[in-house]
């Protein structure tokens, strides 16, 4: 039985893709990306994005059942939560068993079919080009093709348990950045605040922190003292069944000046601008629009980021992009965030996080957008 999810929702999952992959005449999907694998199967591989050693995979077919892949090494923790019943098993420790992966695609009867896997937008395998190219030569009589659209088709629409997770990550996250605020001492670094952030997050029960950056994008944070007067951008995400979230919040260190309440004020009220458009039927870029003349209403000029928001859900960012060129029209279970930012001195973003629903948005960030004033 899986921890996170119904018997229920892998059905659906697997119906719909199924209903999809019919609709491009696609005959089967081979994936192997930790998210899609997950996604699939409900399992994981052994230390995900963090071991390459024991790639897995799943073979979803049109007609038939799916069948998984794994290391030997994972076979009793994939057999107790996976919902895919045929996993197949490997011994060797220097990448995937191209041969008994390729005995599988034989097995499932897709001789002159067309199989869709992970080589488009914003996809990536689990299994080393060299093993898929070996497959792929193996298999003459198979046409591999593009699957990217398909996949993200799926998982950009989330389900009421998906959107569950995303949502509790949210709260998560929000009351270990406040926590982390409170305890903020004079001296601290960016690395202190990082690190605190990320032991709230964990003890609120996160599973595992996405990510935390402070002052910067970078994914870990430097030795710099916080300065008396100076912003602080605290950003990052909590992870609960495999779902993240991503959203920022503002203060300072001391006493705001005034300009630092203006430009927060016109950030806080810009973002709502751009929730209130967030709705099914929507283009993506209508909303970034939005947001164009929503700063230059304020005055302002924006930061040169490429897009003001993005989908959200087992990766940080996930399509579509709240961009220019990204026509995707919102739908219901869509989760989106909003980031408004401003081209300034510091990081002047804040970013919440929405469901799309039948008749509008639910906000899934409930934490104070205020501009804290820490040890005023």
């Amino acid at each position: 039985m899986h921890p996170y999810f119904s018997e229920s929702e892998f059905d659906r999952r697997h119906e719909t893709a199924k209903k999809i992959m019919a609709e491009n005449g696609l005959d089967a999907l081979l994936v192997s990306g930790e998210e899609n694998y997950a996604y699939f199967t409900g399992a994981v591989s052994l230390v995900p994005w963090l071991s390459f050693t024991r790639p897995v995979f799943c073979l979803v077919p049109l007609e038939g059942e799916p069948i998984v892949m794994v290391n030997k090494a994972l076979e009793e923790s994939t057999r107790a939560i996976c919902y895919v019943r045929d996993v197949r098993v490997y011994s060797q420790t220097s990448g995937l068993h191209v041969d008994l992966a390729v005995k599988l695609v034989r097995e499932a009867k897709l001789r002159g079919r067309k199989i869709g896997t992970e080589l488009g937008y914003e996809q990536r395998f689990g299994i080393s080009f060299n093993d898929y190219e070996a497959i792929r030569h193996a298999l003459p009589d198979v046409d591999f093709q593009d699957a990217s659209t398909l996949l993200w088709k799926l998982r950009m629409k989330k389900s009421k348990e998906e959107i569950g997770l995303i949502q509790r990550a949210c709260e998560i996250t929000a009351k270990a950045r406040q926590r982390c605020l409170d305890e903020l001492r004079e001296g601290a670094t960016e690395r202190d605040v990082g690190r605190v952030f990320r032991r709230n997050m964990i003890d609120l029960n996160a599973d595992d922190v996405a990510f935390v950056m402070v002052n910067s994008f970078l994914p870990f944070q430097l030795n710099r003292h916080l300065q008396r007067g100076s912003l602080i951008y605290l950003d990052g995400g909590a992870k609960i069944g495999g779902y993240c979230c991503d959203f920022s919040r503002l203060a300072t260190l001391g006493p705001s000046s005034e300009s630092q309440r203006s430009l927060h004020a016109k950030l806080v009220r810009i973002n709502d601008t751009m929730s209130k458009q967030l709705r099914p039927g929507v283009k993506c870029s209508e909303i970034f629009h939005v947001y164009v003349e929503a700063i230059r209403d304020a005055g302002l000029e924006g930061a040169s980021v490429g897009r003001v928001g993005h989908g959200q859900g087992m990766l940080v960012t996930e399509p579509p992009s709240l961009s220019a060129d990204d026509d995707t029209i919102l739908e219901p279970g869509f989760v989106v965030s909003t980031e408004p930012s401003i081209a300034t001195n510091g990081f002047y973003i804040i970013e919440d996080v929405h469901a799309i629903t039948e008749d509008g948005k639910m906000t899934l960030t409930n934490e104070t957008r205020d501009l804290r004033e820490l040890l005023a």
